[in-house]
C-alpha cells in the first residue's frame, strides 16, 4: 500500500487450534519478561505498515523452511 505504520497497510495472521493441538506460546513483553501460554485456543499477530509486513513475511518464510527440515 506503501507508507509507515499510520498510513501503509495492515497485516493480521491468526493460527487458531481447531483440534487440541498440543503447543505452547512463550510472549516476551517489552520489560523481556516471558509469558507462557499452554495450548492456547489462538494466537494473532498484527502488523501495521509495508515494512512490518516484509519483515513478517520474512520471518514465516525463514520458520517454514526450517520447520520443513525438521519433518523431512
Amino acid at each position: 500500500m506503501g507508507g509507515d505504520a499510520g498510513h501503509g497497510g495492515e497485516t493480521y495472521v491468526k493460527l487458531t487450534n481447531d483440534s487440541l493441538t498440543a503447543w505452547l506460546a512463550i510472549v516476551t513483553d517489552e520489560n523481556g519478561d516471558e509469558h507462557a501460554i499452554t495450548e492456547p485456543q489462538s494466537i494473532a499477530n498484527w502488523v501495521q505498515g509495508d515494512s512490518e509486513l516484509q519483515t513478517l513475511s520474512e520471518a514465516l518464510e525463514w520458520a517454514g523452511k526450517e520447520i520443513n527440515t525438521l519433518v523431512q
